[in-house]
């Protein structure tokens, strides 16, 4: 095998796109830097991967021992190679597209030393992102808007009681347009694919019905 010099020697992060689904509000996993470069600005998980690990097992362990998160999906969603991405060394980036529920999401204890600040951001309004960050998030929401079709995915991201309108703004954040409500309640409806629980919300505002994935709902491509 030819020898490899170190022009051709480059350094490979993973980056994590983890969302999740607050009342029908769609946020971002996000860590604000504590140290330069781009001191205070908030940024996707990421980590470097070592030569005796892959990409999937870097972006997993990283998830796990330092965001304390193992349960949600995750696929990958892009490659990032711009010579000035970072701007004191020559790092690829590969970035993954995950979702977790509402309930997993709340379980948060991040053990990160150059990192002091963990939250969740709706995706419409977002900090100021260090690095390509924003442009790697906008890739990822590209790639959902694709997923929002797959009823498995839906079921895993859903596995809890929601409302119509909660489901009816999700979709609206992802594709970035308003979509009619009774259309999309009819399109959601003749799916069968859900199915009342029997309870209704409560609290301030009238109360909406209350609804589940069916466990024998199969994979169905939605709109």
């Amino acid at each position: 095998m030819k020898r490899i010099g170190n022009n051709y020697k480059n350094v490979i992060e993973s980056l994590m796109c983890l969302f999740t689904s607050d009342n029908g509000d769609v946020k971002v996993l996000l860590t604000r830097k504590k140290t330069e470069p781009y001191k205070g600005y908030w940024c996707l998980p990421n980590d470097t991967v070592s030569i005796e690990e892959t990409i999937e097992e870097n972006v997993m362990k990283m998830m796990s021992e330092q965001y304390q998160y193992t349960n949600f999906y995750y696929a990958q969603s892009g490659t990032f190679s711009r010579l000035d991405r970072d701007p004191e060394n020559r790092i690829v980036g590969v970035s993954f597209l995950g979702l977790i529920d509402s309930v997993h999401a709340l379980i948060l204890h991040p053990e990160i030393d150059d990192i002091d600040e963990v939250s969740w951001f709706p995706i419409n309004t977002l900090p100021k992102i260090g690095y390509d960050h924003e442009e790697i998030i906008q890739n990822a929401l590209s790639n959902l808007q694709k997923e929002l079709t797959n009823i498995d995915l839906l079921k895993r991201w859903f596995p809890g009681d929601f409302t119509l309108p909660e489901m009816q703004k999700v979709y609206e954040q992802i594709l970035g347009h308003h979509l009619d409500k009774r259309n999309f309640r009819k399109k959601f409806m003749n799916l069968n694919v859900i199915e009342e629980t029997g309870e209704k919300t409560e609290g301030q505002g009238r109360p909406a019905v209350l609804y589940r994935f069916k466990e024998d709902a199969k994979k169905e491509e939605i709109f």
